[in-house]
């Protein structure tokens, strides 16, 4: 009865495998080179090994945009007005952080 979003893997032959239930929707991804995938949720980023296994978790109100800068992820939170690195450190606190552009 209770509704979740799925990450899914799709293969180039169109095989589905689903890696993670989750219940409230993605509002971020983010790739990296070592394999990991970043998911920002309401509350958390997850951090998932390639064999989709959660590896780590950080508390974040709302992740709304992860993007990777010279191998780094940073991550913004809009709700708290923070840029941070996966490693915690806060690289922006201010107003609307979602102004900054973070592409790579």
């Amino acid at each position: 009865g209770e509704l979740s979003s799925l990450l899914m893997k799709i293969s180039p032959r169109g095989v589905t495998e689903e890696i993670l239930s989750c219940p409230q929707a993605p509002c971020s991804l983010c790739a990296l080179p070592d394999g990991q995938l970043l998911m920002g949720c309401s509350s958390q980023v997850i951090f998932l090994r390639p064999d989709g296994k959660i590896s780590r978790r950080l508390s974040c109100i709302y992740p709304a945009r992860i993007r990777r800068f010279r191998g780094t992820p940073l991550i913004c939170d809009i709700c708290r007005g923070e840029i941070f690195t996966g490693k915690e450190k806060i690289l922006y606190h201010g107003k609307e952080p979602w102004d900054i552009a973070l592409e790579e």
